[in-house]
């Protein structure tokens, strides 16, 4: 029984690996992130679980010739859904669904939730970004993809907190195992930053974002990037004891996959602890690898930064890079990726009301100040970095831009941001986390460049 004969179940996910790496998918160069191509086809997404293709029926989700990357996968009622790391709850990452297809127009099965989805033809995708689901009742849900014409495609969904079911296909129409039904695996483990989150809900993104993992795969060419994230951890620390390390959930989250390569992210969330603790953890771990995966090819990055550095993040991260370094490992520091403070917190009012083409902003509750002159204030129909030059009463101001839009009840976000540096606009309003789409975006192209010499050396 060959690769594309055994039966998909999450054990044979783990257990279907090359017995060497092979470099050869990654490209000559770094390709941009592709814009989006509507031509290759049209997505309709179903009002309910009623077929809209004539004569056709339900290839399940456990048929061999859908191959799933960047994710185990686990049964969710009539779905199969991204694994959960080992203790949390959190269900994002790279999770994708890839098969060939001869045929004018499939229906894939899902359930709507708040997931995001993108898919691609032939190698290029329909949009630039995901696309959220529109309803979230948590309904079986038919998307159609329609190419316009009947062909041969090599098609891939991918999915961030969606389930996938299947595929509804005309019995005419074949399914068949995609062009690499068994690419190179990658696996990231870091922290909140590689978990997508970006608190920043008026400008940029919901709570949860796909991250920067799918940006990252697509300039490097890798069809099976897997994310090992959790908020709060990272060589030392737990989330206030409630997650495991890299080392304390190594054995069930990376172990039985057997990347690879595999890619340790620097965190800022070790900053608290000493040089020498660090260091010793680092060797720990890198111990446990090689036990495990003697094959594995390590490297590792520097924390993750969305805005300037700071004197104890250079501390911070000398001592992983002299750590690494001593092992042998590969070492990549990006973390003066960003310039300048972002926005360093903010006040949220819902009640704004902006008028297109006039600078004059109102709100019943703001209670504007002398204190908020020179503050950027964001929301819809507000102009990016527009801030307050002067204030007529507590509930009037003006803004250094007009407003493009007409609206009341209008979410505002009154921020510290100095507009002295990129932070402005890749960092979002927590204050930590990268925004959504630019902030994590221009963390994969700055992982992307530094990581791909060192991909090609590994050969």
């Amino acid at each position: 029984m060959g690769i594309l004969d055994a039966p998909v179940t999450p054990t044979a996910i783990g257990a279907v690996r090359r017995t060497a790496p092979s470099f050869k998918a990654l490209p000559s160069r770094l390709r941009n992130p592709l814009p989006g191509n509507a031509s290759l086809g049209t997505v309709t997404y179903g009002a309910n679980g009623t077929t809209t293709i004539p004569l056709a029926t339900l290839t399940d989700r456990t048929d061999s010739r859908f191959v799933y990357t960047g994710s185990d996968v686990t049964p969710y009622g009539a779905w199969y859904c991204l694994a959960k790391n080992i203790g949390t709850n959190s269900d994002h990452g790279g999770l994708a669904v890839n098969f060939g297809f001869q045929g004018q127009a499939f229906e894939f099965r899902t359930y709507a939730n708040k997931g995001m989805y993108r898919i691609w033809i032939n190698g290029q995708p329909l949009t630039a970004d995901f696309q959220t689901q529109p309803v979230t009742d948590s309904s079986d849900r038919l998307i159609k993809v329609d190419m316009g014409v009947r062909g041969t495609y090599d098609v891939r969904i991918e999915l961030d907190r969606m389930g996938f079911g299947g595929i509804m296909k005309q019995p005419m129409d074949l399914l068949f195992a995609p062009l690499d039904p068994s690419p190179l695996r990658v696996m990231i483990v870091g922290d909140s930053f590689g978990n997508g989150q970006a608190f920043d809900n008026v400008a940029y993104a919901p709570s949860y974002t796909p991250g920067y993992y799918y940006t990252l795969a697509e300039m490097l060419n890798l069809k099976d990037l897997w994310p090992r994230s959790i908020g709060g951890t990272g060589y030392l620390a737990t989330n206030n004891s409630t997650q495991p390390t890299y080392r304390g959930r190594f054995a069930a989250d990376i172990a039985p996959y057997a990347p690879d390569v595999l890619i340790f992210q620097g965190t800022i969330n070790d900053s608290g602890y000493t040089s020498q603790q660090i260091t010793d953890e680092i060797n720990a771990l890198y111990a446990a690898v090689k036990a495990a995966l003697p094959n594995t090819y390590i490297i590792a990055t520097s924390p993750l930064l969305a805005a300037a550095t700071s004197a104890g993040m250079d501390t911070l991260t000398t001592t992983e890079q002299t750590a690494w370094t001593a092992l042998g490992v590969p070492f990549l520091d990006v973390h003066t990726m960003n310039t300048g403070t972002g926005c360093d917190g903010y006040r949220q009012v819902t009640d704004g009301v902006t008028t297109s083409g006039s600078t004059t902003l109102t709100s019943a509750t703001a209670n504007f100040g002398a204190g908020d002159i020179g503050k950027t204030i964001r929301g819809a129909g507000i102009p990016p970095l527009a801030y307050m030059t002067a204030f007529a009463s507590g509930t009037s101001c003006t803004l250094s831009a007009a407003a493009t839009a007409s609206a009341s009840g209008v979410t505002l976000q009154i921020t510290a941001q100095k507009r002295d540096g990129s932070a402005d606009y890749n960092r979002c309003g927590d204050a930590t986390h990268p925004s959504y789409p630019i902030g994590f975006r221009h963390i994969a192209q700055r992982l992307a460049i530094g990581l791909a010499p060192i991909l090609k050396a590994a050969v």
